[in-house]
């Protein structure tokens, strides 16, 4: 039994700052399909995924008219791959707004009565695997204490959590989440999302997994997109991680720290043009270079040209 797990989709029409995509609707449908595809081609006989499809709870309707032509295509073409077995993500995401005033006017709800996606909290595959299902907007102590008894330990040869929750692969980082060496637990396999960089952790009996962020948003998210197949055999639970063939190195992904300086700089350039900027030319041109932090000799004597000729025409 093959298994696919990917998280963190943030679909989206508008495309994340320093993001240089051309078309970055296109680019994030090419790597739903591409998913998909490798779903179909390789026999996977179910999806899971870890929550935030959306970026928003109520994304633009032509973006959400695509993902929903991208799913109808691909359940005809195999319905057994659908629904898509979920989490609900994050209150910014997902549930923007709150579970009790969600349901009738979010987006991925609407995937839900559209059959593409499940949200149910528990399910089983006959005797093969338990899935157990952490959402965004409950506590982890609901599934953290839970144990199985000896009969239902025989039942299923597999036990999986799948969670929309900050687990971290160590606990230093400087933002609130639960280290994986403090969590303790009777699942073979923990299916982690939310924290957008990738990790594989082994503690005692349980492994972590974490895919990372699908379509990268930030520009400290270096990982190339990927996905997990997961496969349950007679000698056992495996794993393997593949890497999107659509997955551009991070330089064709995210503008350079150069572009971005000038994108700074022309922003100060055009608070000057419109007379936002009350300094003396002098004093704009030595703050601008302060706060750009910038040693680039080309992009520095750019930046002195063009406030030279500003300086002519706008100098109070």
């Amino acid at each position: 039994m093959d298994l696919i797990y990917f998280s963190d989709f943030h679909g989206s029409h508008a495309k994340p700052p320093r993001r240089i995509d051309e078309d970055f609707v296109k680019t994030q449908i090419s790597k739903l399909t591409e998913i998909l595809d490798f779903a179909c081609d390789n026999k996977v006989e179910k999806i899971l995924f870890g929550g935030d499809f959306f970026h928003s709870f109520s994304p633009a309707f032509f973006f959400f008219h695509e993902v929903c032509k991208v799913f109808s295509k691909y359940r005809k073409k195999n319905p057994k791959l659908f629904p898509i077995e979920s989490c609900i993500g994050t209150a910014s995401h997902d549930l923007e707004g709150g579970a009790e005033s969600s349901s009738v006017f979010s987006a991925i709800f609407l995937l839900e009565t559209l059959e593409f996606f499940s949200f149910s909290r528990r399910l089983s595959f006959g005797d093969r695997l338990f899935l157990v299902k952490l959402h965004a907007h409950q506590e982890l102590k609901e599934v953290h204490g839970e144990k199985f008894n000896e009969d239902s330990a025989k039942i299923y040869r597999f036990r999986i959590l799948m969670a929309h929750h900050q687990f971290l692969p160590s606990g230093n980082f400087p933002f609130p989440g639960t280290d994986t060496q403090t969590f303790e637990t009777f699942y073979d396999l923990v299916l982690c999302s939310h924290f957008h960089h990738p990790f594989e952790v082994k503690r005692k009996n349980t492994t972590f997994l974490n895919p990372g962020c699908l379509v990268r948003r930030r520009s400290d998210e270096t990982h190339k997109p990927s996905f997990y197949v997961i496969s349950l055999t007679g000698k056992g639970l495996e794993y393997k991680k593949i890497e999107l063939k659509s997955g551009k190195p991070y330089e064709e992904v995210f503008m350079s720290e150069k572009d971005v300086n000038i994108e700074k700089y022309k922003d100060f350039l055009e608070a000057f043009k419109c007379g936002l900027v009350s300094q003396d030319f002098e004093s704009l041109l030595k703050e601008s270079m302060e706060y750009l932090k910038l040693n680039d000799i080309e992009v520095r004597n750019k930046i002195l040209k063009e406030f030279e000729k500003l300086s002519v025409s706008c100098k109070v």
